[in-house]
C-alpha cells in the first residue's frame, strides 16, 4: 500500500465502540489549540516516526504545549514550571 501523505495511518488511530474509525481530529476537535496539540503529538509519535530521534522530538513538542498551558492558563512562571519538573523528577527518580 502506498504512503498516504494527506491522511497517514497515524491520523487514523482507534475505533470507537460504535465501530467507527476515529481520526485524531475526533479526539481534539473541541479542545483549545494547545490542548489538542499536546495530545496529538503524544498519541501519534510512535507511529509517525520510525526513528527514535523523531519520536523524541514529538514527545518534546507535546511537553512544550503542556508547559505553555501551565504558563498561560494557570499563571505559572517558567521558574515555577522548572521547580515543578525538578520536584517531580526527584520524587519519581531520586536525585
Amino acid at each position: 500500500m502506498p504512503k498516504d501523505n494527506i491522511n497517514p495511518s497515524y491520523y487514523q488511530k482507534g475505533i470507537c465502540s460504535c465501530g467507527k474509525q476515529l481520526s485524531t481530529y475526533d479526539f481534539v476537535k473541541d479542545l483549545a489549540y494547545s490542548q489538542g496539540s499536546a495530545i496529538k503529538y503524544l498519541v501519534r509519535y510512535k507511529e509517525k516516526h520510525p526513528e527514535m530521534e523523531g519520536k523524541l522530538e514529538d514527545v518534546k513538542k507535546s511537553c512544550w504545549f503542556i508547559i505553555a498551558i501551565m504558563i498561560k492558563e494557570f499563571g505559572m512562571t517558567p521558574k515555577d514550571v522548572m521547580a515543578f519538573v525538578q520536584d517531580l523528577l526527584v520524587k519519581e527518580y531520586g536525585k
